[in-house]
């Protein structure tokens, strides 16, 4: 995609995460079971710091589907996997959050 030239790369990237509230409100609002897990690298250069977290506050879930929404965060950039130790972390809490 081409970004138009009255709008910066930040606003561009914006704009593709709110065209993605509708299908996330859909998605959880309409299936129970429905358990979303939203990992996060603070070094994370795909996707911006704090962009996740942004789009799930305008989602505008209700009080009971939004329990339903966790983000974990681990020192690493956009692949988990590489970093040794976020690694080791992620395989143990997945396991974790699989379970319950």
């Amino acid at each position: 995609m081409t970004i138009p030239p009255h709008r910066s790369k930040l606003n561009f990237i914006i704009i593709i995460f709110i065209k993605q509230e509708d299908t996330l409100y859909k998605a959880i609002s309409h299936n129970a079971f429905l358990k979303v897990w939203v990992l996060c690298g603070y070094y994370d250069l795909a996707t911006p710091f704090y962009a996740s977290e942004w789009v799930y506050r305008h989602v505008f879930l209700k009080d009971a589907d939004s329990d339903r929404v966790q983000f974990t965060y681990y020192p690493s950039g956009h692949m988990i996997y590489l970093n040794d130790e976020a690694c080791a972390r992620f395989h143990q809490e997945a396991e974790d959050w699989f379970r319950n």
